[in-house]
């Protein structure tokens, strides 16, 4: 006969609920009647409740992202989107599956890639734990988006790094304020000096 595991809740003398993992298996006559059942009850509260906080930590930490006001997206180590929000399909005009497996290179603008491939590579040896940069992506549409990057690493309890977290401001209209500023204070200057 095959033993049967169930695991079930069930309430305590003390009034308290706890897990158990049931286990049981009949034995047999040789007519094929029950002689008797054998069974096994282990309390398995603790584990329980650990797969439970572990899941609820899991499903808070994917709500966070999935609803970040800021674009965030999880990348391999070798820089492929691996998990992006809905922020950053917006800002960068994208559907998330059009981000999935493809590289940051991709839509980074490519004066940026040499200062970003910097910053990566001293995040990956070390040297830094994390970074925070003014980068520019190309749209899905073709034009530019200014955007401030925070980036770090995952490492593994050996140090191994696992995998990025990048977390993605849209700054355009701040960088457009910026340029309008500093065409007008050109103008004002050159006036100035002309008086």
């Amino acid at each position: 006969d095959i033993p049967s595991r169930l695991e079930v809740r069930m309430l305590t003398k003390s009034g308290q609920y706890k897990w158990f993992e049931t286990g049981g298996k009949r034995q047999w006559y040789e007519n094929n009647r029950p002689v008797r059942m054998i069974g096994s009850l282990l309390d398995i509260t603790e584990k329980k409740e650990s797969e439970i906080r572990l899941r609820e930590s899991r499903e808070r930490f994917e709500k966070i992202v999935k609803y970040a006001p800021a674009g965030v997206a999880l990348l391999s180590t070798e820089g492929k989107c691996i998990n992006v929000n809905q922020s950053l399909c917006s800002i960068l005009g994208y559907k998330e599956e059009e981000l999935l497996n493809t590289g940051w290179q991709t839509y980074t603008y490519p004066d940026d890639i040499g200062k970003s491939e910097e910053m990566i590579g001293l995040l990956m040896t070390g040297k830094i734990d994390n970074y925070e940069m003014e980068k520019r992506y190309i749209h899905q549409q073709g034009h530019i988006i200014w955007v401030l990057l925070c980036s770090s690493l995952i490492r593994d309890v050996d140090g191994k790094p696992l995998y990025a977290i990048a977390q993605v401001l849209d700054i355009t209209g701040r960088k457009e304020h910026e340029a309008e500023r500093e065409k007008t204070i050109s103008i004002l200057n050159r006036q100035n000096d002309q008086l």
